[in-house]
């Protein structure tokens, strides 16, 4: 800030994830009129204002009352801030709802928990979400469409199908292992399918 070394750009973006994604928000005082994308980002990590926060334990000796400790706060001067969150993930959802700020647009990527920057990156996409962000461009409608090649990937339906059987929607485990297993090759979900179609004949012929 001192020195002005982001003033000779045109164009800055900050990006993180997780107490990375703190520090994008909450530096990005330091360039008004910046992007921020930040992923499960955390707003804060003292215990008065996130008592239910159990992650990154070391940071909540750090004092997150002084200048860049709420994150929130720090942003408000970025131009537009982006937050990607799985809003099923509760200490996720918790601290990316502490964002309230009339330039923040909160995108949700469900089923991937923590692990939404490493699928991103991936699957390719997280290089064009930080990119659309610089340009102002990053909408619910392109991260949807780049969002689709999920579709084909293992950790994210394995994610979908666990939860699905978790919750005990049999009908919807069983139509999401007969889609996967029709377009790609899942060993895994062809061989649970086959489970599921033996114990529905099972239950069929059982005598009464």
């Amino acid at each position: 800030i001192d020195d002005g070394v982001l003033d000779a750009y045109d164009r800055v973006t900050f990006y993180g994830s997780g107490m990375a994604g703190h520090a994008a928000a909450a530096y990005s005082v330091a360039c008004p009129g910046s992007a921020v994308l930040a992923i499960a980002p955390r707003a804060t990590m003292a215990p008065a204002r996130v008592p239910f926060e159990a992650r990154d334990r070391a940071a909540r000796r750090l004092d997150f009352t002084s200048r860049f400790g709420f994150a929130p706060d720090m942003a408000r001067a970025a131009a537009k801030v982006w937050i990607l969150r799985d809003p099923h993930h509760v200490p996720d959802a918790a601290q990316s709802a502490l964002f309230q700020g009339r330039n923040t647009q909160i995108l949700n990527l469900r089923h991937m928990a923590e692990r939404i920057e490493p699928a991103l990156a991936e699957l390719d996409i997280l290089p064009k979400l930080i990119v659309a962000a610089m340009k102002g461009d990053l909408s619910e409608v392109l991260l949807a469409d780049l969002w689709r090649a999920r579709r084909k990937f293992g950790p994210y339906l394995k994610a979908l199908l666990n939860k699905t059987e978790a919750a005990g929607r049999e009908g919807l485990a069983f139509a999401i292992c007969a889609n996967v297993t029709r377009r790609t090759r899942a060993p895994k979900f062809r061989r649970r399918l086959e489970e599921m179609t033996e114990a529905r004949a099972a239950k069929v012929n059982v005598p009464a």
